[in-house]
């Protein structure tokens, strides 16, 4: 792929992480589509930008993915790199914690991540190149009181991305990305270097930090 703009994907990008990394890739001129569930915020975020693509997206919903992905193809006959940011958690301590909350948390932080990698994978399979960062935590690395619903699903969000990439690292074109986890994040041409690396990075999860660092 070299320096030719790639067609990206990323979740949860209305405010925080997921806004600076859309905005970062906008200026690096690719062609970067961005859901969350504010149009609004959106489309703050990418006016003036012709190489982008508003999608109003809930995570948590089944088909969302799917849709998101085909709007992404069907737009730019592609998608070559998915960055899955949407997340949320709440805390509270164990006995208080409710099926809703944990149920909550796994839906954002777990099972939309599944279904973006499964909605994502064959377009890539079919063009030959691919690459994905899921942003976890370091909650996914170690424990913390009063968040047992979002640590238990980083951790599976990185069981996830790591069973995923032992799967795709097989295919040549295919190279998801690591980075180890830290408290603060990498600089922004960090995740550009990312997303245009060649096939010599290692299989693994880009992992969530503290702040992000500029």
């Amino acid at each position: 792929m070299g320096e030719a703009a790639l067609r990206i994907l990323v979740t949860g990008a209305s405010r925080g992480i997921g806004r600076e990394i859309a905005q970062q890739l906008l200026d690096s001129g690719h062609n970067v589509a961005v859901t969350a569930r504010s149009r609004d915020d959106l489309e703050d975020l990418v006016t003036g930008y012709s190489n982008s693509m508003v999608i109003v997206a809930d995570s948590t919903q089944p088909k969302s993915a799917e849709e998101a992905v085909s709007k992404v193809v069907n737009q730019w006959n592609g998608l070559d790199v998915l960055i899955i940011n949407a997340g949320d958690g709440s805390a509270a301590p164990i006995e208080k914690t409710t099926d809703e909350i944990w149920d909550k948390s796994i839906a954002i932080n777990l099972t939309a991540p599944f279904h973006y990698l499964r909605a994502a994978v064959p377009t890539m399979k079919n063009g030959k190149f691919g690459r994905v960062v899921v942003i976890a935590s370091t909650a996914g690395l170690e424990g913390e009181p009063n968040v047992s619903a979002y640590t238990a699903a980083k951790h599976g969000v990185i069981g996830l991305v790591r069973s995923s990439a032992a799967e795709l690292a097989k295919q040549s074109f295919f190279t998801p990305a690591r980075r180890e986890a830290s408290r603060t994040w990498s600089r922004p041409r960090t995740l550009r270097r990312t997303v245009s690396a060649g096939s010599d990075m290692d299989s693994g999860t880009l992992t969530k930090a503290a702040r992000w660092k500029t």
